[in-house]
């Protein structure tokens, strides 16, 4: 008899041991302001021996589009894939509550970001680059573990915020990390307004004002920047596109309005013989002046691309309009974007103070840089719907807390800095 129970008990020990280094699957999606944190924190949070593949970036994993990490974690042991595909926060808000995969045509503007295939190359870090970028196809239903899915989404916005974009994106009512099931905070996410290569710097500040009439008008005279009468070159505006919480809080911030449209300049545009664009790395001359996107929905969907187009040069001499001062041969562009973005126009330098104050933790820390928003970490409803103890919860907590407690900094600041708070996007801060 005891012979027998000591066997149901080590049989019982090895069933339990299987099932905790079972293999898992994290896929995360939304915010790409916030991805150098999150990819930094993915590897803290795995034991050394871990591999990674990516793609849609340069040399570097933490700017990556798309990536995936194969380890072990340092706690608990658990065998598992991180898999991310970045498409901006409020595209991660509407992939959780329509419970679509990735990539996803139905969204407007559609999600093209995808998760790589498990069989995807991965090797120690720095990893291996430019992977195929062969992504999972999703097949309905949603899960909490299945191809093609995202599980946890990374947003620069409240849930409730994204409402005014799409009355869609309220329900069903997204939980956050265990830390934090009401609101999902993992750390604090600035931004910054930014002038193109080339522009004077004289075109330093932003303002609530200016940020509005620039938003509105797609383009308003330097001198309202700089208070010189004689400095009637256009200034344009770009950016991203409606899936961008960086959008969203760019446009809450100055009182703008989230889901008011915007006239962005369009570099996109194929056709150099009709339209200023963007190609080889410069500004082309167009003979039908300046074209812009679609004012509701489009714009750049990453913000590393964005940060691509102010580091092209050639504005000045081919951005053409007719405004209140007559027609105006060339024009300068500034736009808005996570610091891990605006440190790659030129090198950060092109950086513009906002009301008066430059960026710096300690300014945001205090109250008086105020162009910022919580991060948020998000569990879909069928991650959330698992058991407490569950592996997948148990990962999503792990990287939520090393987020919050660490790696925050890597993409902005941690709560526990923060000496002042706001309730919501755009409101005061106190």
């Amino acid at each position: 008899m005891k012979t027998s129970k000591l066997i149901l008990a080590s049989l019982f020990v090895m069933a339990a041991a299987q099932m905790a280094s079972a293999q898992i699957e994290i896929r995360i999606t939304g915010s790409t302001a916030f991805r150098t944190a999150v990819h930094t924190a993915i590897q803290n949070i795995l034991q050394p021996g871990f591999t990674i593949g990516y793609t849609g970036a340069g040399a570097n994993v933490l700017g990556a589009t798309e990536a995936i990490f194969k380890g072990t974690t340092v706690t608990s042991n658990i065998a598992v894939t991180i898999k991310t595909a970045w498409s901006g926060s409020v595209g991660g808000i509407h992939s959780l509550t329509t419970g679509n995969g990735l990539p996803d045509a139905t969204a407007n503007p559609a999600i093209v970001a995808g998760f790589l295939v498990d069989s995807t190359p991965t090797s120690a870090p720095p990893g291996t680059n430019s992977v195929p970028a062969t992504f999972e196809t999703p097949v309905a239903p949603a899960a909490a573990d299945k191809a093609g899915f995202p599980n946890i989404a990374m947003a620069d916005s409240f849930q409730a915020s994204a409402g005014p974009i799409s009355k869609t994106l309220t329900t069903p009512a997204l939980v956050g990390w265990s830390g934090d099931p009401a609101n999902g905070e993992v750390g604090v996410v600035p931004f910054v307004w930014v002038r193109n290569a080339g522009a004077p710097t004289t075109l330093s500040n932003m303002t609530n004002q200016l940020a509005s009439a620039v938003l509105t008008q797609g383009n308003i005279p330097l001198y309202q920047f700089t208070n010189v009468a004689t400095d009637t070159i256009p200034v344009f505006v770009t950016g991203r596109n409606n899936d961008s919480g960086t959008r969203l809080d760019a446009f809450a911030e100055p009182g703008f309005g989230i889901a008011t449209s915007p006239q962005q300049v369009d570099p996109t545009n194929p056709l150099p013989s009709t339209f200023d664009h963007i190609a080889a790395g410069a500004w082309v001359a167009g003979t039908s002046g300046v074209t812009f996107y679609n004012p509701t929905t489009n714009g750049r969907s990453s913000g590393g691309t964005l940060a691509g187009d102010m580091n092209a040069t050639g504005s000045n001499t081919n951005l053409n309009s007719t405004g209140s001062q007559g027609l105006q041969s060339g024009g300068w562009l500034v736009t808005y974007l996570g610091i891990n973005d605006s440190n790659s126009v030129n090198g950060g330098a092109n950086d513009m103070t906002y009301n008066g104050f430059a960026y710096s933790p300690t300014a945001v820390e205090m109250g008086q840089y105020t162009f910022w928003a919580y991060e948020h970490l998000y569990f879909s409803p069928q991650l959330h719907a698992l058991p407490a103890n569950d592996t997948h919860i148990t990962v999503a907590n792990q990287l939520a807390t090393r987020l919050t407690t660490v790696d925050a900094t890597a993409s902005g600041i941690l709560l526990s800095s923060m000496l002042v708070a706001r309730v919501a996007e755009g409101l005061p801060v106190f």
